[in-house]
């Protein structure tokens, strides 16, 4: 994976990654036209509360009160085919929080 060297260095200093389940790059680089892929997409608006949730969180420094809040997960991956090709996937729910 090549999150675990990154994470090596950050988690003994006390810093974590988010990752959002089902979430696309695209949902959070343009957050400001979010409105707009919630009408394209039905698991934007899940994606884009948790968003919300935990930004606004990390501006008040309150991250571990948002993550009360929201459904948390160990990181897994699954394996699925589409059109034809198999492809891996994190293993959750829409908008499920994967804290590493």
């Amino acid at each position: 994976m090549l999150l675990e060297p990154l994470m090596k260095v950050w988690t003994p200093q006390g810093r974590r990654l988010f990752t959002i389940v089902r979430g696309r790059h695209h949902f959070f680089s343009d957050f400001y036209l979010l409105p707009l892929v919630k009408l394209l997409k039905p698991t934007a608006e899940p994606v884009m509360d948790v968003i919300a949730k935990l930004c606004i969180a990390f501006i008040e420094g309150k991250e571990e009160e948002a993550l009360e809040e929201v459904r948390t997960r160990e990181m897994a991956f699954e394996w699925y085919e589409e059109k034809g090709q198999r492809k891996r996937r994190i293993v959750g729910g829409v908008a499920d929080v994967v804290v590493h």
